[in-house]
């Protein structure tokens, strides 16, 4: 069979998890067309005729966006004060901490990065100091723990990271805020001279230290939603899927060597091992599998990983994808090396 498709295979992406999306209600979804083909029981054009409202139907797109819009915010805001929401009874052990935002925001005079603090998520929505300001919100979207936010105004977009900051990590900025201007002060154990290059790396350290700062997690913690989720081409996907039906095939007929394993771990493995799987599929362009070497070597290491604990969520490492980081087709190869992607620590 040819294999050639292997090259073309995209680099997985982290899932964008939408909380708030305004393209969904877009008044194009009651053109005839999309009314005719959208097969989604939750459609806008469905909830409207649900609905018997007299209202036009793009007027109840509006108002249907800015209630879940108000919604969803309220829940986030409630999310980092450490209250439960109307969506979500989880409450935020970090609570009431400041955030922080870093990102960019477009103008007519071109584009500019920055970051800064907010005591409060209304405070980053509308403070005074808020990058928001003037601006309707677009996205609000998880990916893998991350949380984003894209909105637009008149002449540029701006697009942001949040995270909260720890205990430790309050302590740091108000460190940071208490020292004059041009002044040496200590945070978190290290110094700066109070010059801007020393202010510049203290803001550095405070947005990538996960002592001082973290993900959020919000659809993970509040929903209960994975930790990690990949955007992975769907050939890969079906290339595992066959590939595990090879093995239970084999493993049912007794005509291979292997024992034991569990079948149903397999799901799990591939949607949260997908580099695995991707190297897998890359190596030596087997398909399908067909031999006791090839499913030992998969078997170890999947075993090996579906074994191990599960990490802590302050531990746990969400390292970007690499293809080829062992040959999974080799038994004697340790695929579970330290600096290996496809290994839980």
């Amino acid at each position: 069979m040819d294999m050639n498709w292997i090259d073309e295979i995209r680099d997985p992406e982290p899932r964008k998890r939408y909380i708030y999306n305004a393209d969904d209600y877009d008044p194009q979804y009651g053109d005839p067309y999309y009314r005719e083909h959208s097969t989604r029981a939750d459609s806008l054009w469905r909830l409207y005729e649900e609905s018997g409202t007299s209202i036009t139907f793009d007027a109840f797109a509006d108002e249907s966006r800015q209630t879940d819009y108000r919604m969803e915010t309220g829940a986030l805001r409630d999310f980092f004060n450490g209250s439960q929401s109307a969506l979500s009874s989880y409450r935020n052990p970090m609570g009431g901490n400041p955030l922080i935002a870093f990102g960019s925001i477009g103008r007519w005079d071109g584009e500019r990065t920055g970051i800064s603090s907010f005591e409060t998520f209304d405070d980053l929505m509308n403070g005074d100091d808020s990058p928001f300001k003037d601006c309707e919100i677009d996205h609000i979207w998880d990916e893998n723990g991350i949380l984003k936010m894209r909105g637009h105004h008149h002449d540029g977009s701006v697009e942001v990271e949040i995270r909260q900051l720890t205990d430790q990590g309050c302590e740091a900025l108000e460190s940071y805020e208490q020292a004059w201007a041009g002044e040496p002060f200590d945070a978190a154990g290290r110094h700066y001279d109070g010059g801007k290059e020393s202010v510049d790396r203290f803001w550095n350290d405070l947005k990538t230290d996960r002592g001082l700062a973290v993900e959020p997690r919000y659809v993970e913690l509040a929903f209960g939603c994975p930790p990690i989720e990949w955007d992975i081409d769907a050939r890969v996907r079906d290339f595992a899927e066959r590939m595990g039906d090879e093995y239970t095939s084999l493993y049912e007929q007794d005509t291979t060597g292997i024992k034991g394993g569990d079948f149903e771990r397999f799901g799990a493995f591939a949607d949260n091992h997908l580099d695995f799987i991707r190297a897998l599929t890359k190596a030596r362009g087997m398909d399908p599998i067909s031999s006791d070497r090839e499913i030992a070597a998969f078997l170890n290491t999947f075993d090996k990983l579906a074994a191990m604990p599960e990490p802590s969520p302050a531990s746990q490492e969400k390292d970007e994808l690499s293809a080829g980081v062992c040959d999974p087709t080799d038994p004697t190869m340790d695929c579970l090396q330290p600096d290996s992607p496809a290994a839980i620590r």
